[in-house]
């Protein structure tokens, strides 16, 4: 429920060079580098790991972009490739622990490191469940982003814990659904 008033736009400049960085190792280390990157004083602009792959893009001056110690020069990083597409959010301390589940699994997937969004391919509409449970087990949630039919009897799964009370809020002040009409998963 809101009402927009006055919207400021930042514009930022395109930094002087900007570059993809990879590194391949088992999950460990590429748990461990990824960890050391978001401590760099270089502040990566993505940190991206999938298919046995950690990515990073550095931005900036020239000087400071330049491949962290282990990493090779690469493209950016492909989208997941499957029938359908989940992205799975958990909060971003426990992305790891995700990813070694579907990495276990055998699932492609793209997981943004430090924030705590994964994006899993699926061939089957039964993985939709199983990445659920995953990440319901991590504290996250999971939607089906783009898939057929068959994969969206229920795109949005279980409502969040505190849908009665966003719903109570959103009927104390806007009673007759003038600004927020009821949300309706179904319906979208």
């Amino acid at each position: 429920l809101g009402v927009l008033t006055r919207v400021t736009i930042k514009l930022t400049p395109l930094p002087a060079a900007q570059a993809w960085f990879s590194l391949t190792g088992t999950l460990g280390e590429r748990r461990t580098a990824a960890a050391q990157l978001l401590r760099d004083e270089r502040r990566p602009s993505a940190v991206l790991m999938g298919g046995g792959t950690l990515s990073v893009e550095l931005a900036g001056v020239a000087e400071d972009v330049t491949a962290p110690p282990g990493f090779v020069p690469c493209p950016p990083p492909a989208e997941p490739s499957a029938s359908a597409t989940v992205d799975v959010g958990v909060p971003p301390a426990r992305i790891g622990e995700l990813v070694s589940h579907i990495e276990a699994r055998g699932l492609p997937y793209l997981a943004e490191w430090g924030v705590g969004l994964c994006r899993v391919g699926i061939d089957t509409a039964d993985l939709v469940g199983e990445l659920r449970a995953w990440a319901r087990e991590f504290g996250g949630h999971a939607v089906v982003a783009d898939a057929p039919a068959e994969f969206r009897a229920d795109p949005w799964g279980p409502p969040p814990a505190a849908a009665a009370i966003m719903e109570r809020m959103r009927r104390a002040f806007d009673p007759v659904g003038i600004l927020s009409p009821p949300f309706q998963p179904e319906t979208v």
